[in-house]
């Protein structure tokens, strides 16, 4: 396919010899060619991208891309001085780029190796944190539910806040693919018998977090524990709506159990990134 593609490095240069070239004789061939790789292959997807321009020759050319077995992949007429030859959908490989003049006698080729990005685009799971296994990349969660980004959230791990489907977009140099969506299903208040509401926030938390309630509690029993059961940290609030409590642990989830004065009883969990 042809493009309008000039590269601007050669402006100058082509100017200068466009008057010189147009008395030229064809008893010597003076083209040369410039490849370029646009893109690489991405995962194998036969998608990389390659182009070339000629110059200096008597225009308009013919431009003849093979592969390494010298199967005929693209051809390009009447380009234009300075205009560029395209090739697409290419696998990785070594690509040849065969320009020819109008006299038909000039005739200048030029090779061109492809290569293949490859992203691991594998994930783990562990205790509600979902962590990318690739390396070397730029990450960026995303929303299966909602097929939106997560602003914010760059790193190579991920602790979701709510239940839902998540993946992330990783990208190296000109590829980009995405890992599989995990369902995270276990967040949130999985109990709770109050009446009025409360919040849970910062959640995750850096280890600091408190309890805010609408209302002023005669009575407040906060007991955090690991999820093998481990008691970490007890609490005993009198007449107050808020407390403040701090994780002094490993990062993970934990499970926060609050029992008010009559009884009422809520399980909520808590998650330290």
């Amino acid at each position: 396919m042809k493009t309008n593609l000039v590269y601007k490095t050669l402006i100058t240069a082509l100017t200068l010899f466009s008057f010189f070239y147009s008395t030229q004789s064809n008893a010597q061939c003076t083209l040369q060619v410039f490849p370029n790789v646009v893109n690489n292959d991405c995962q194998n997807a036969n998608k990389a991208e390659v182009s070339a321009v000629g110059i200096f020759g008597t225009p308009p050319y013919t431009a003849v891309w093979t592969n390494a077995m010298g199967t005929l992949v693209e051809t390009d007429t009447n380009l234009l001085q300075g205009q560029a030859s395209n090739a697409s959908d290419l696998a990785a490989d070594t690509y040849t780029v065969t320009f020819t003049d109008a006299t038909g006698s000039c005739q200048v080729s030029a090779n061109i190796s492809v290569g293949n990005i490859t992203i691991d685009t594998s994930t783990t799971v562990n205790s509600g944190t979902i962590t990318a296994n690739a390396t070397g990349v730029t990450y960026q969660w995303v929303n299966c539910d909602t097929m939106s980004d997560i602003m914010g959230e760059n790193g190579n791990s991920y602790t979701p806040t709510l239940s839902g489907n998540y993946a992330v977009r990783l990208t190296s140099s000109t590829c980009v693919d995405t890992s599989d969506c995990v369902a995270i299903t276990t967040l949130g208040i999985t109990e709770n018998s109050f009446s009025d509401t409360f919040n849970v926030y910062p959640n995750p938390t850096s280890g600091n977090f408190s309890i805010a309630f609408d209302k002023i509690h005669a009575n407040l029993n906060v007991v955090l524990y690991s999820m093998t059961g481990k008691v970490i940290q007890k609490e005993n609030v009198e007449n107050a709506s808020q407390i403040q409590l701090n994780i002094d642990s490993a990062v993970g989830i934990y499970i926060l159990k609050i029992i008010g004065s009559n009884g009422e009883t809520s399980f909520i969990k808590v998650i330290k990134k």
